[in-house]
């Protein structure tokens, strides 16, 4: 169930920015590893574009990111595409992210696809340090415009990208 966060650390936010934020990528170094795919990750880099890439700090934006070729430990993808910030005058856009007991919570609140900058799609990754397991809940989505120029890429990836488990939508 998706409940969203107000604390924890505010990654990004902005109110009323026009499209300043589009292929931006944050590093976060996390107090306790999780374990993913064979190995302990204690840094994930939070993108933008819908996104958390394991194991690395080096910054890149993806929104093909289960397809990409990015060297990381892995990947989850819970709207991965080319997002940015909603434009919508008074909405306020943020990434932020948590530590909720034994969950990290990583947030995207008010993203937007490319182009649709009305938009405001609401959603989470949560990360269970304890047993591994990984949900990826949705929020509101709000002022969805009819599209199919940008579709996401939503699943896992490993360390490479034939090491893969996706959903796709037709």
């Amino acid at each position: 169930t998706y409940v969203e966060i107000t604390g924890g650390t505010q990654v990004i936010s902005c109110l009323d920015c026009g499209t300043a934020f589009d292929t931006n990528s944050y590093a976060i170094t996390l107090p306790t590893p999780f374990y993913f795919n064979g190995e302990n990750i204690t840094n994930v880099v939070m993108r933008v574009d819908g996104n958390l890439v394991l194991g690395t700090t080096a910054l890149s934006s993806g929104s093909g990111p289960i397809a990409a070729t990015t060297v990381a430990s892995g990947v989850i993808s819970a709207l991965g595409m080319d997002l940015r910030n909603c434009t919508t005058a008074g909405v306020n856009w943020e990434m932020r992210w948590e530590e909720v007991g034994s969950e990290y919570v990583f947030q995207w609140k008010n993203a937007a696809r490319y182009a649709q900058n009305v938009e405001q799609l609401n959603f989470q990754i949560r990360v269970n340090k304890t047993s591994g397991l990984i949900n990826v809940v949705y929020g509101d989505m709000l002022n969805v415009t009819t599209s199919t120029t940008y579709q996401p890429q939503v699943g896992l990836r490993g360390s490479v990208n034939t090491d893969y488990n996706n959903r796709r939508l037709t």
